[in-house]
């Protein structure tokens, strides 16, 4: 297998056949995993997976096709592109939960705050107020 696949891709310069026509490994970033409507990495995949299925290897002596390693390549960069999008995906998930237990956190503390003023003597919160003033 080719060690590095966008360096491959670049240098045969390999495109991906969509329904909007050809597209480069960069143009694979901005699509979605999976859509209802429109191109998705999930239809560029099933096409190229197709691709790949087409050309059987035929011999265990005589190295694979150019074919077989063009759609190999094609296979091996959409499976990063899917891996990236779906660990941004998780991280944004991550970070989501993490703003909504802060928020939560905080809002225990804020109740935390009111029920000490709640408890506090006259006289303390007089003080307090007084020393908040000067």
């Amino acid at each position: 297998m080719i060690k590095d696949p966008f360096a491959y891709s670049a240098q045969h310069k390999l495109r991906f056949a969509s329904p909007r026509g050809e597209l480069t490994d960069e143009d694979l970033f901005d699509l979605p995993l999976t859509s209802t409507r429109g191109i998705s990495l999930d239809s560029i995949s099933t096409t190229v997976l197709e691709e790949q299925a087409a050309a059987p290897r035929k011999s265990l002596v005589i190295k694979e096709t150019t074919t077989n390693v063009a759609a190999d390549v094609k296979v091996a960069i959409i499976e990063y592109v899917v891996a990236y999008k779906q660990e941004l995906a998780s991280a944004k998930e991550g970070l989501k939960a993490k703003q909504a237990r802060i928020a939560k956190v905080e809002e225990a503390l804020l109740a935390k705050d009111e029920k000490a003023l709640t408890k506090a003597s006259r006289k303390e919160l007089e003080a307090e107020l007084a020393e908040l003033k000067s």
